[in-house]
């Protein structure tokens, strides 16, 4: 994301990225970018995979009394990511199990 914005640390394993001028269509182009490249990552030990569960919000001065907020609203679209990633996990592997 540098050619386009700035990464900082939230902390422990979240990462927020500010994108002057940016648009949900480079977020959403940009966020399926580093899913691929993390598909990409070959399996470690019994097939664990490393995934990551993204979210973006833009600052929306109706919504937003700071960047807090917009972070809030962004963490909120990224649990329900990490939600789905989990949900399609559980069923790969009841399918994998089922075989």
């Amino acid at each position: 994301f540098m050619d386009i914005g700035n990464c900082y640390r939230m902390g422990g394993d979240e990462f927020c990225v500010l994108i002057p001028n940016g648009s949900p269509t480079v977020c959403a182009e940009r966020i399926k970018e580093l899913k691929d490249k993390i598909d990409l990552c070959k399996p470690i030990g019994d097939g664990f995979r490393m995934g990551v569960a993204c979210g973006f919000k833009m600052y929306d001065i109706r919504d937003d009394y700071n960047i807090s907020d917009t972070i809030k609203r962004a963490d909120m679209v990224m649990y329900e990511d990490k939600a789905a990633m989990k949900e399609l996990a559980k069923e790969k592997t009841e399918h994998q199990s089922k075989d």
